[in-house]
């Protein structure tokens, strides 16, 4: 029977080689997050523009949209605004809101945000 110090040697040697058989650099695993959030970011703005018709008048350029996409996604990872249920929530919020222009990001932010009443409960 091996002792502790044994067997976690030999694990280390086993984690070792197998790391260096399937190396994951930093750069891949950020290549591949920046994808997903690109994706994500914008299947956002494709709800958002569904929803609010007018959205064209807050970017008139293709330029000015992807200056806003790469804002939104920043603030939408700085208020902690990163799974789908609290964007769904926002999405919710959104349609109720009658509004024909596209939101502040931190309006939608704002939304995205679950209250009391989002889930049938009372006003506290």
């Amino acid at each position: 029977m091996k002792n502790i110090n044994e067997f976690a040697s030999s694990n280390n040697t086993e984690i070792k080689r197998f790391e260096q058989s399937n190396p994951v650099t930093h750069e891949s695993v950020k290549a591949e997050l920046s994808e997903c959030a690109t994706v994500e970011i914008n299947r956002v703005f494709e709800q958002l523009k569904t929803i609010f018709p007018a959205w064209p008048q807050a970017f008139p350029t293709q330029s000015s949209l992807n200056l806003a996409k790469n804002v939104w996604s920043k603030a939408l990872i700085e208020a902690g605004i990163t799974s789908k249920e609290q964007l769904a929530i926002g999405f919710m919020k959104a349609r109720r809101s009658q509004q024909d222009f596209m939101p502040s990001c931190g309006k939608f932010i704002a939304w995205c945000k679950p209250e009391p009443e989002d889930f049938g409960l009372p006003c506290i």
